[in-house]
């Protein structure tokens, strides 16, 4: 990729936040992390076209992606770890929220 593609990304990123980057632009960035010395913009965009999209990059079995050439385990365990780390994110970040399943719970 073009010289210093991976510092404007990762720029970016922190001037503005992933709200107008494309799937494959914040795989691409993930991948920078757990394949240092490649260009990932290919695989990121092989990874999107196999699985339709960066959910489903993410959810994908573990060692399903471990069979994509060109990731390896760092790869694979970073992508895999992701939703799991959202969960516990979000969990810590908004507590336990109550299930709404009636409307008498909504309108407590």
């Amino acid at each position: 990729m073009h010289e210093g593609h991976r510092s404007r990304l990762k720029n970016r990123f922190l001037e503005e936040g992933l709200d107008g980057f494309e799937d494959y632009q914040i795989l691409e960035l993930l991948l920078f992390y757990a394949i240092p010395r490649k260009d990932t913009n290919e695989l990121a965009h092989s990874l999107i076209n196999k699985y339709g999209s960066l959910s489903g990059v993410l959810e994908a079995d573990p060692k399903d992606l471990a069979k994509t050439p060109g990731l390896g385990e760092n790869s694979t365990v970073l992508l895999a770890l992701i939703p799991s780390l959202a969960r516990i994110y979000l969990k810590d970040r908004w507590g336990i929220r109550p299930t709404l399943n009636s409307t008498a719970k909504a309108g407590e």
